[in-house]
């Protein structure tokens, strides 16, 4: 009976434990217009000094109900400016790079991205000027089979709103 007892004890502080674990979440991330978004994903989204892994153009939400699915970068080459180091990346399908795989080891800082025209649909070209990534963070909680974000947002945000607290 006691063994039993220690069995299911150990059964529950593991799964009920794991069920709450917070989950941290980096990326890159800016709304450059109605039409377009930038993302950049991390290698280890859970590493805020994680180097970048990819760097997308997608359909913002007012894009995706408007049914342009397919944006492309019109360039071969984008220029990246990181903290002071500028940097070509080639294009790689269409609307994304990938600075790692190409050699480029990018970081934490500020991160620019001079992507110049890009294709809408099969009917609007938007030259787009230098932008800025921020850095964001989600961190969420999973209960059982469903998650509940706790913060969403500006990852230097967090840190101000978390030492507030202290």
């Amino acid at each position: 009976m006691l063994v039993k007892k220690i069995i299911f004890l150990i059964f529950f502080t593991f799964s009920f434990g794991a069920c709450l674990a917070p989950q941290k979440n980096y990326f890159y991330k800016k709304n450059v217009n109605e039409y377009i978004t930038i993302e950049a994903t991390l290698m280890d989204s859970s590493e805020r000094n994680s180097p970048l892994n990819e760097i997308k153009v997608v359909p913002t939400r007012f894009a995706t109900v408007k049914k342009l699915e397919k944006i492309e970068i019109l360039s071969k080459k984008i220029l990246i400016e990181h903290e002071g180091e500028k940097s070509f990346l080639e294009v790689t399908d269409g609307n994304s790079l990938l600075p790692y795989d190409q050699g480029i080891i990018i970081k934490e800082g500020t991160i620019i991205v001079h992507l110049g025209k890009i294709k809408i649909g099969n009917k609007i070209i938007l030259d787009v000027p230098p932008i800025d990534l921020k850095n964001y963070f989600k961190l969420n909680v999973k209960i059982s089979d469903s998650s509940e974000d706790i913060y969403y947002g500006n990852a230097d945000g967090y840190k101000r709103n978390k030492s507030k607290k202290k």
